[in-house]
């Protein structure tokens, strides 16, 4: 009945491209989410490699006391100077204050800088 009709041609051809834009919509549309997630895991990651690494002064003077062969704890019984945590570095009993050593010398607190930190140590 519809064989020949210029009608059943033209109903045929939208069906078909019906049929490819809904396909072609739906990969773009699945394809886009995966991107979107790939850039969300990619974005993450790349925050979280780029992130800055925080280091106080206190792990500088570990770390210091540590490839020195340095004794570095808390003094016992939970100490302080100022409010200011009291520390053993070898022999000195130290604190730190805003990026300064400071040692007792002569019964008075004293900043001292690493290399004499180092040898008041021993």
């Amino acid at each position: 009945f519809f064989q020949g009709c210029p009608l059943t041609s033209t109903i045929s051809l939208c069906l078909t491209f019906f049929r490819i834009f809904c396909t072609s919509r739906k990969t773009a549309e699945t394809s886009s989410a995966s991107n979107q997630r790939a850039n969300t895991r990619g974005t993450s990651l790349m925050n979280a490699m780029s992130a800055p690494t925080t280091v106080s002064f206190k792990d500088v003077i570990e770390k210091m006391a540590e490839e020195n062969g340095i004794l570095f704890m808390p003094v016992p019984g939970q100490r302080r100077y100022e409010g200011k945590a009291l520390y053993n570095f070898g022999a000195a009993t130290i604190y730190l204050d805003r990026g300064v050593v400071f040692v007792v010398k002569h019964g008075q607190w004293t900043p001292v800088s690493l290399d004499e930190l180092k040898r008041l140590a021993d």
